[in-house]
């Protein structure tokens, strides 16, 4: 089996560093900042805060709707038709934006679980537009492989949001509407940076926009955005509209508190596999075996580290995070810690599937997850709360592991098998 260079993984590597120092840099503010809201807000007023921003960030899916993954694999493979590419992606998930924007209103003025908090839900939904523009930005950034420009301006935005929010800790200003002000103003000074940063070397031009480039760019994200978009339902969405709905804002902070540990964690996985996938969609089928191979090691190994780190020490982040209100976010904690090797391992599944054109499979193992997701959910949350919906986290992870990891291992040993047919018959 030829061998990758060891220069493809030092490239890997450099990139994820870059990842690892703005998300180290990211996870320090994330976590002042649930030090400060908990304390600031209180446990239902903090749910409520969970609630509205995991929702709109659960749009946001529609508002990318796979067009950036799927833009940076276009571009890596065709590197002359960049600028058209980018084009495309910047005015379809300008599109996308607003859709995304009407639509979520639509629910939260006829929902009940948003009774209270529909003005608060308008105002966080704006987040979406400037979401879409720094993603946008990001093509290029990760397609040039160019991750500390990605990197600085995701930094950014949590520290103008950490800045703020300590403003209102000081203050004592416990206004959930002005926080989420200052949350979608974060993302515009960011969004807006990168997008300057871009329009300044010139990669966007009316002229490189047309209907068949914005089709075709659709067409081929179609089965990822849709992949995404149940991603995200049953990765939190769902979790959170069960807890609200039958046990209300505590329960959603509880396992709202202990998910984003959790959240926080699986990026390094999802930084590392950022990296790899440019090359992952540039290379031949040989280079990608060898790829999964080491890089399916290197997340087992770094997942395991971790989860065991999150499981010992679960108390003491609980503790340090929400304070002695939030203990019933430790037990959640814990079983989240187990689901992090297959998260991790899923990661490297999922850009599989991706940059090799196997999205419709993903999706279909995603609805599969979905429905069990939906169903366990629905079964366990009324009875077992914030650690029913760990329970199913776990499971649809694992779930989601036997199925990529047996499909590609399945793939890998039918075309080796057909391989050496064809060199007996030769």
């Amino acid at each position: 089996m030829k061998q990758m260079p060891f220069s493809t993984f030092r490239l890997a590597f450099k990139n994820t560093l870059w990842q690892i120092l703005g998300r180290g840099m990211m996870l320090v503010c994330s976590f002042l900042i649930v030090f400060l809201l908990t304390r600031l807000l209180g446990t239902a007023r903090y749910g409520d805060y969970l609630f509205l921003t995991t929702t709109v960030l659960l749009f946001f899916n529609l508002a990318d709707f796979g067009t950036g993954a799927t833009a940076v694999r276009m571009i890596s493979q065709e590197k002359k038709r960049r600028r058209e590419i980018f084009s495309a992606a910047l005015v379809l998930k300008t599109g996308l934006s607003l859709l995304s924007f009407l639509v979520l209103n639509l629910a939260a003025f006829f929902l009940p679980q948003f009774a209270g908090l529909r003005p608060a839900a308008l105002i966080a939904s704006l987040a979406l537009f400037f979401l879409s523009v720094r993603t946008a930005a990001d093509i290029l950034f990760m397609a040039d492989l160019r991750f500390e420009k990605k990197v600085f301006f995701e930094v950014a935005a949590s520290l103008i949001f950490l800045i703020l929010s300590s403003a209102l800790f000081i203050f004592g200003k416990n206004d959930l509407q002005l926080l989420l002000v200052f949350w979608v103003l974060s993302g515009a000074v960011s969004g807006l940076g990168a997008l300057f940063l871009v329009l300044k070397n010139k990669e966007f031009g009316f002229s490189w926009v047309n209907k068949k480039s914005v089709k075709l760019l659709f067409k081929e994200a179609l089965p990822l955005g849709l992949r995404q978009l149940v991603f995200a339902t049953y990765d939190e969405g769902i979790d959170n509209f069960f807890l609200k709905t039958f046990l209300g804002s505590a329960a959603v902070a509880y396992y709202g508190l202990a998910y984003k540990v959790y959240a926080n964690l699986v990026l390094l996985a999802a930084f590392f596999m950022n990296s790899l996938f440019p090359i992952l969609a540039g290379v031949s089928d040989e280079g990608v075996k060898t790829i999964a191979k080491r890089g399916g090691k290197i997340l087992f190994v770094i997942g395991l580290g971790v989860g065991v780190f999150t499981f010992l020490f679960a108390p003491f982040l609980v503790r340090i995070l929400g304070g002695e209100a939030f203990l019933p976010s430790v037990a959640i904690l814990r079983l989240l810690a187990v689901a992090l090797v297959a998260a991790f391992l899923n990661h490297l599944f999922g850009y599989l599937f991706l940059a090799r054109g196997e999205q419709k499979k993903l999706l279909f193992f995603s609805l599969l997850a979905l429905a069990f997701n939906l169903g366990g959910n629905w079964f366990l949350v009324p009875r077992l709360g914030g650690w029913g919906a760990a329970i199913i986290t776990l499971g649809t992870e694992l779930l989601m592991l036997i199925l990529g990891g047996g499909y590609w291992i399945k793939k890998s040993a039918e075309d080796t098998n057909k391989k050496n047919n064809s060199k007996v018959k030769s």
